[in-house]
């Protein structure tokens, strides 16, 4: 669990970031500027990817736990139903967008809170990661909208990654995830 949800937490955050920073560009060249309306739609959609390149519903799977995985869902289905009947009403588009991040919000945390309590993961290895993402990326997203403004969508972009991947590498990667990987593309 912990080198997976390690690797799909740091894909997330790259995805998510990468979304944010550059949206309007990607938008722009795919679509033309006559789609500029849903940019924000998208960027707050793209801050649910963490949640949801998450192993803890698979797991909770593997386990036969189907009905616990069920009452998760149902339980973010009315989470989603509640925060869609508010945030629609106050921010429309946006508002649904934050409704759907609420509810993969809600469902991960459940996942992850119910694999800790049942002993097979270790909630707090798994938020700790959370945060220095959460930390790393917010930086960078600082950095990049402060600073790096003006530079154009390709060496942006690369900067962005570089500014996102040395400091989750010295963070977050440890020699046994290295060695995981190394064997999962080498094998053994």
């Amino acid at each position: 669990f912990n080198f997976y949800s390690k690797m799909l937490l740091i894909c997330g955050f790259y995805i998510t970031l990468l979304i944010v920073l550059y949206a309007e560009p990607i938008i722009r060249i795919v679509f033309g500027s006559k789609y500029d309306a849903p940019i924000p739609v998208l960027q707050i959609s793209a801050l649910g990817v963490p949640f949801v390149f998450s192993v803890a519903p698979t797991i909770i799977t593997s386990l036969d736990k189907q009905r616990v995985l069920a009452r998760i869902q149902f339980a973010g289905l009315l989470v989603n139903i509640a925060s869609s009947f508010i945030l629609i009403k106050l921010w429309v588009s946006e508002g649904a967008a934050g409704a759907s991040v609420l509810t993969y919000a809600f469902t991960n945390t459940a996942s992850v809170v119910y694999l800790s309590m049942a002993g097979a993961v270790s909630a707090r290895y798994y938020w700790v990661g959370f945060a220095e993402l959460t930390a790393v990326a917010a930086a960078c997203f600082f950095v990049m909208h402060r600073f790096f403004a003006g530079l154009p969508l390709v060496p942006s972009a690369a900067l962005a990654s570089i500014l996102f991947f040395v400091p989750v590498a010295a963070l977050m990667l440890r020699k046994d995830d290295i060695r995981i990987a190394k064997e999962m593309v080498l094998g053994k």
